[in-house]
């Protein structure tokens, strides 16, 4: 915001170029940016880090950063993009719920240094929506509208009040009932089962009786 990013492109030169007071005072004004900035990225910075960094300035201390986590970034930009295609939506559930979470894994993507256009986060948030939103879809892509992530997730909301397939369900949820189970003809299936198996053990007591020796 104070427009110092420029400290972190190249090291602070020696000498100025041309041996003038507005040369000399470029350079100074670069020193005083390059102390505020190393400054402001060692008060970010864990303990550890501090004291690994602390006798260099910010550009260098940029250069090292990037050695050292160049590719933690790559491997979570690549987890988060994986994230973001194999994002679908469920049949039934809420879609603010699922656009909020899509706009996460593009917010992240934005923070790692890739945003997505408007057109292509568009483009992922309606890849990932069920069936019942082809109509909503086909409109869109007819009209060629080109909306933010807030604009269509408003636009999600409104279409997700007429979709049908809600009040469908429960219509032949409250038309068909529940089946309760025929709990009689199981208590009369047991009561028979316990029955023959009562009978059976008799009968072969009294064979056993039967042929025993007299005393």
């Amino acid at each position: 915001m104070a427009k110092k990013l420029y400290i972190l492109d190249g090291p602070v030169p020696t000498e100025p170029e041309n041996n003038t007071t507005a040369a000399h005072m470029a350079l100074e004004k670069h020193n005083e940016d390059a102390v505020e900035v190393g400054c402001l990225m060692q008060a970010t910075m864990s303990p550890e880090l501090q004291k690994n960094m602390e006798d260099k300035d910010a550009y260098n201390m940029i250069q090292q950063l990037k050695n050292m986590f160049q590719k933690q970034a790559r491997q979570e930009r690549y987890d988060t993009m994986k994230q973001l295609i194999s994002c679908k939506m469920q049949e039934g559930s809420c879609v603010s719920t699922h656009v909020l979470k899509m706009k996460g894994y593009i917010d992240q993507m934005n923070k790692l240094g890739y945003p997505l256009q408007d057109e292509m986060a568009a483009d992922f948030i309606l890849n990932s929506l069920p069936s019942s939103y082809d109509q909503f879809i086909m409109n869109y892509n007819m009209n060629a509208w080109v909306k933010t992530v807030p604009e269509l997730h408003g636009m999600l909301k409104t279409a997700e009040m007429n979709i049908p397939h809600k009040t469908n369900q429960v219509l032949m949820v409250k038309s068909g009932g529940v089946k309760k189970p025929n709990n009689k003809k199981k208590a009369h299936n047991s009561k028979g089962k316990k029955m023959a198996v009562v009978v059976a053990k008799s009968a072969t007591n009294n064979k056993q009786v039967a042929k025993s020796p007299p005393p």
